[in-house]
């Protein structure tokens, strides 16, 4: 699993960029947001990854924010909607406006993406009405005891929704080391998490 890779952006395309990061280059499939906000950027930047396995390869996709990417993992778990496709809809959708969209059941906005048909948009809605909002709009959903807390509660909820956990349970889960030990480390919330996960 690559959680995130650092380095500089050496080059920016559609939909592509590079990170160089010391000896090793990564090829990141990015949206088109993403892509504008760090192509230009002359300092090292950490970019969010996705890393897809297939029979055929693997394939690195990459976010500006933590926002983008959950919003885009969200979207995968919608039947029909692979990777390449959701980054399209990023592409053309900013994040913020397509939790709106979707929440509003704006079929119209949706199903005006390349390549995502009418009944794609309206299963979309149906699927994530309930599960995207306002934690996936970057509004934490519990008041930690301070910034940098709230920073390493954020990584430890990612890194377990990277492991195959719901926004829900990873969530609640490490809300609950949080509370307990308001000055824990993301490795200390992912692995008390992984126990109450695991209790229930």
């Amino acid at each position: 699993m690559i959680y995130s890779v650092k380095g500089k952006v050496s080059y920016g395309g559609e939909n592509l960029i590079i990170v160089d990061s010391g000896a090793v280059s990564f090829e990141v499939i990015a949206s088109s947001a993403t892509v504008s906000k760090l192509v230009n950027s002359n300092e090292e930047v950490s970019v969010l990854t996705y890393l897809q396995v297939k029979e055929d390869g693997m394939a690195l996709f990459g976010f500006a924010d933590r926002e983008e990417k959950e919003v885009f993992l969200e979207l995968i778990n919608v039947s029909g909607i692979g990777p390449k496709m959701a980054i399209s809809i990023l592409s053309s959708i900013d994040s913020k406006s397509l939790i709106s969209a979707i929440n509003n059941c704006d079929v119209k906005l949706l199903s005006g993406v390349k390549g995502l048909g009418k009944k794609t948009a309206e299963r979309i809605c149906l699927e994530l009405k309930d599960k995207i909002g306002a934690s996936s709009a970057g509004d934490s959903l519990f008041i930690l005891s301070s910034k940098q807390t709230n920073a390493e509660a954020d990584d430890a909820i990612s890194v377990l929704i990277n492991l195959g956990y719901t926004k829900a349970d990873a969530t609640k889960a490490v809300e609950a080391c949080a509370r307990n030990n308001p000055n824990s480390k993301a490795e200390e919330l992912i692995s008390g998490a992984l126990k109450i996960i695991g209790r229930n």
